[in-house]
């Protein structure tokens, strides 16, 4: 496609990685100017992933023209070193023939390597690295350029504290460090201190999601001040949504009351809900508009606790996962959904791609009762999706 479009010059792309056997890139003449490249794969392939130097050299073809350049690679999985976005001789190397090259930004994770974060860092702290004022940081496994300059914050569990660099004065001084942050992922299980909140509202006002995960935590990470009393009298006004990954949405409790007054999106993963018998649950049905699970588990709670929970609920997305229930076990729950939300407005459920799920789509739209859908919902199924739209008045 980009050899019919000879005069190009921005291109924002994410793709699917080179694998080892696959034909090597053409040469292409034109004359990019800013290319923001993500590469992820989630697939499990007969042929592992290639090497950096295959990525690489097909980047270089641009060398002459570059001027920006930003690199998304965590979600590649990466076990050694020796590659070139974690080695400060083949990545001055590489940024050397990028001849025009003004900014570069560079995300990446390692993985099973035993990591010396101090050795990475200090392989950074070279004469090239300052004259051309390229700064890097790491927390845990994740290696990325400062000031930090991509949307998403992973497994950022250990808060600033937990965040090394080969320029410490950066870290102190810089106010836009993570100007660009959208999300972040905490730990469920930790109760953050009230000046973590304060320096997200200050360091992040672009913050609009926050995922609370309770895996991936191992000993490299070190323990971040607790509060189990701390009264939060500081709002992230601009956090609209949460996410939760395992455990209870009770554990933050604190931050679902005061410290996002205006959630609407709330996304669950096997997690446990609230009592309807708690300020919680009161809140959460004022507040919430859109809600997102993806186990039976939620789905079982949320018909079974009330009728009223969550009843302000206009859009429910629900990824059907393994549970081990029958076909005419979602379908009546999923219409005492499409009976007991009032406001309901769109209910799409889907089968997740990675799961694990012995079960077709149109079994469990088989045993609905389509004649009294129908009179309030017009339905719609596309492959392993199905939309049920109410119908206006």
């Amino acid at each position: 496609m980009i050899s019919y479009t000879p005069n190009l010059t921005y291109l924002n792309v994410q793709l699917k990685p080179p694998y080892r056997f696959q034909e090597l890139i053409h040469k292409i003449n034109i004359k990019l100017k800013q290319l923001h490249l993500k590469l992820s794969d989630n697939e499990t392939r007969e042929y592992p992933l290639s090497n950096d130097v295959q990525l690489f050299n097909g980047i270089k073809q641009f060398s002459s023209s570059l001027i920006c350049l930003s690199l998304n690679l965590v979600g590649l999985d990466i076990e050694t070193r020796n590659e070139i976005r974690f080695n400060s001789i083949k990545l001055q190397q590489f940024l050397e023939s990028m001849i025009e090259l003004k900014q570069f930004h560079l995300y990446a994770k390692l993985n099973k390597d035993p990591i010396d974060i101090d050795n990475i860092l200090s392989s950074f702290s070279g004469k090239f690295w300052f004259d051309h004022n390229l700064s890097f940081g790491m927390h845990g496994r994740y290696f990325y350029t400062l000031p930090f300059y991509f949307n998403d914050l992973l497994e950022f569990y250990e808060g600033f504290d937990g965040v090394q660099s080969n320029s410490i004065e950066i870290l102190e001084t810089n106010p836009r460090m993570w100007y660009h942050v959208k999300s972040i992922e905490l730990l469920v299980t930790y109760n953050y201190n009230l000046n973590f909140v304060k320096e997200l509202k200050i360091k992040m006002p672009k913050l609009t999601l926050i995922k609370f995960g309770n895996i991936g935590f191992s000993s490299t990470h070190k323990t971040v001040n607790l509060c189990q009393e701390e009264k939060f009298d500081v709002q992230l006004d601009n956090v609209t949504t949460i996410e939760f990954t395992h455990g209870s949405i009770e554990n933050k409790k604190e931050w679902l009351i005061n410290v996002t007054p205006n959630l609407k999106y709330l996304f669950l993963w096997f997690t446990e809900l609230s009592s309807i018998d708690n300020q919680l649950a009161s809140i959460l049905t004022k507040r919430i508009q859109q809600l997102n699970i993806s186990t039976y588990i939620e789905l079982e709670q949320l018909t079974m606790i009330s009728d009223v929970y969550f009843s302000n609920v206009q859009y429910i997305i629900f990824g059907l996962n393994d549970g081990g229930m029958k076909p005419q076990d979602y379908a009546a729950f999923i219409m005492k959904i499409l009976r007991n939300f009032q406001n309901l407005k769109t209910l799409i459920i889907y089968i997740i791609p990675i799961s694990c799920f012995y079960i077709e789509l149109h079994e469990i739209i088989q045993n609905l009762d389509m004649n009294e859908i129908i009179n309030n919902y017009q339905v719609q199924q596309f492959r392993e999706y199905c939309l049920f739209s109410k119908k206006s008045s």
